[in-house]
């Protein structure tokens, strides 16, 4: 377990309730740049068991975007563009999105800047083992295909074309940091495909924000991009630190190419 906490506390945002709730009172500070505006969406009745407040942050503050009711997955895009545009002028250059339940800081984030020019994008996105969605039924069947074959299949090549790795890791959308302007496009493009007819065909109509950012983040393949090699975030789940590295779950697996990776 202390190497298991150890390794949690290299990145700077752990997600996933498998590595969190063993630092519920663990007295961690962190340090967040000023230039990041930091927030989360969550209803009236869920804020007491938000995880953003387990640790302490000096010099800047998780900004909670309170609604009477949360409709999955729209209103956090619905509120954050409005959130966005209420407040544009006086909020610094960057934007955190993270989700309330299932998201710590680890470590100080000190350069935003850094970590976008890393991967030579303008929004950066927390990533996960598969391409999976988050629960959203789909309106009728098949409306899912041209995601998991025509996308994941994309996702895959796009991949491969800009890290040197044929791997399925792809977006979560728990976790994104990015130029305000380009969060705001980003957002204000998911929700007009959220509000059009799914008998179109996806995207369209999908309530599903991390299917849709999935598919936009493949459309926009050179402006927003995923945590790759787990740099920064750290999407957690029950195999994250299983002892095989081969095991595509585990945290270091896409570290081993590292070296592929051309700027």
């Amino acid at each position: 377990m202390n190497d298991f906490k150890t390794e949690v506390l290299n990145y700077q945002i752990v997600h996933g309730r498998t590595a969190i709730q063993y630092f519920k009172d663990s007295g961690i500070t962190v340090s967040i740049d000023p230039s990041i505006h930091v927030y989360t969406i969550l209803d009236k009745s869920s804020t007491a068991i938000s995880t953003l407040d387990m640790i302490k942050i000096n010099n800047n503050k998780v900004n909670y975007v309170i609604v009477d009711r949360y409709i999955k997955w729209e209103t956090k895009i619905f509120e954050s563009i409005k959130y966005i545009k209420d407040n544009y002028d006086s909020l610094p250059a960057y934007v955190l999105y993270v989700d309330a339940f299932d998201v710590m800081f680890a470590k100080d984030i000190t350069d935003p800047k850094e970590m976008l020019d890393f991967y030579d994008c303008k929004i950066l996105f927390n990533g996960e083992h598969n391409f999976g969605h988050t629960g959203f039924q789909e309106p009728y069947e098949g409306y899912f295909s041209k995601l998991y074959e025509e996308e994941f299949n994309l996702c895959q090549h796009l991949n491969e074309k800009k890290y040197g790795v044929n791997a399925q890791k792809s977006l979560n959308a728990g976790v994104f940091l990015g130029e305000k302007e380009a969060v705001l496009k980003m957002l204000e493009e998911t929700y007009e495909f959220m509000t059009q007819d799914p008998q179109k065909g996806f995207p369209y109509g999908c309530k599903d924000d991390q299917c849709l950012l999935k598919y936009i983040h493949n459309k926009h393949f050179d402006t927003i991009s995923v945590d790759f090699f787990n740099r920064y975030f750290l999407f957690c789940n029950r195999l994250t630190f299983s002892e095989d590295t081969e095991e595509i779950h585990h945290f270091q697996f896409y570290n081993r190419f590292k070296h592929l990776y051309k700027q």
